[in-house]
């Protein structure tokens, strides 16, 4: 049930280019593949996500689905698609050589910096967090699985993952 995301959800400010290029596309799933899921359970934590991924028909998972993954007339949108993005746009900023990470140049344009886009995206998505966020706290009747990240004595990498998904969950201050 959780994961919905495909090609339509970049559009706009998340636009992909040559997204109609197999080639793109195909590389575009394999970032949605690994940082859908990943986001999710930053968001929700690690019981919730798997619930949510696999929960079926409930009404419970159908809203849900519907917070986090909202659909309008003529688009789709979510924080997963502006966290896939951020990755995706991270990773394309320069291409692996035989020599080494390169800009590409091109003729008659030249590149600039990504960072004003992603920026974009990564503040959109931490707002639209800090919202699914409020929304879960508010029917934790519903979601009792919910269970906001919390500090605790622990070894560096359970520390280093509380830290991260803290950051997804807006406590991070959002880019200047």
């Amino acid at each position: 049930m959780g994961l919905t995301l495909d090609k339509t959800f970049f559009v706009g400010n998340l636009k992909i280019a040559d997204l109609d290029q197999t080639a793109v596309e195909t590389e575009l799933q394999q970032f949605i593949d690994i940082y859908e899921t990943e986001f999710l359970q930053l968001l929700l934590g690690d019981t919730l996500a798997i619930m949510f991924i696999d929960g079926g028909p409930e009404d419970r998972w159908v809203t849900l689905q519907q917070v986090i993954y909202q659909s309008y007339t003529t688009f789709q949108v979510s924080p997963a698609a502006n966290y896939v993005y951020w990755h995706y746009m991270r990773a394309g900023a320069t291409k692996t050589t035989g020599s080494g990470e390169q800009v590409i140049s091109t003729e008659n344009s030249r590149a600039v910096s990504s960072v004003p886009k992603v920026k974009l995206a990564w503040n959109a998505m931490a707002r639209r967090n800090a919202e699914i966020v409020a929304y879960l706290k508010a029917n934790l009747a519903t979601f009792p699985e919910y269970v906001e990240p919390v500090y605790v004595s622990a070894p560096p990498e359970a520390l280093a993952l509380y830290k991260k998904r803290k950051d997804i969950l807006k406590t991070m201050p959002i880019f200047l």
